[in-house]
């Protein structure tokens, strides 16, 4: 997908050449907010370089979404920038959509504890005597009462 940004920022960038994190256009890297140091333990003031590299979100052009990119392409559906913007708030460094607030089910990687406790529900139904089914991409499990 190439597209210059609306900050003039020329990028040229295939979602499925990364993995799940942010691109930062200006720096022409992927971050990993998940990851000490965003990925790159080398560039201890990356995350004030960032945050002080305004605007962002459509506006300034700098930050996308590299899960939501992919996960378009998945979909069949034509490649569209997902921007992004930085808040350091008082909770900590936060990427968030630049149509919202909330987290996006597709950033929160699924908690041990739940794994653990759809696994007992599980066994529980099976027990019971239902039938069940694990849908793809590690959902809920689905039970099959009949």
């Amino acid at each position: 997908m190439s597209a210059i940004s609306p900050t003039g920022f020329t990028w040229d960038i295939d979602p499925y050449d990364f993995t799940d994190g942010v691109y930062y256009v200006p720096a022409g890297m992927e971050l990993q907010p998940r990851e000490p140091g965003w990925g790159h333990p080398d560039q201890p003031d990356l995350r004030e370089r960032v945050s002080d590299d305004r605007p962002h979100g459509i506006g300034g052009g700098k930050l996308l979404c590299l899960l939501c990119m992919r996960l378009h392409a998945d979909r069949g559906l034509p490649p569209t920038p997902v921007w992004m913007t930085f808040v350091d708030g008082r909770y900590g460094p936060v990427f968030r959509h630049e149509n919202g607030r909330s987290p996006r089910a597709e950033h929160t990687p699924e908690s041990d504890i739940h794994k653990a406790l759809k696994e007992r529900e599980a066994g529980t139904w099976t027990a019971a005597g239902a039938q069940v089914r694990r849908r793809a991409g590690g959902a809920c499990c689905r039970v099959c009462r009949g």
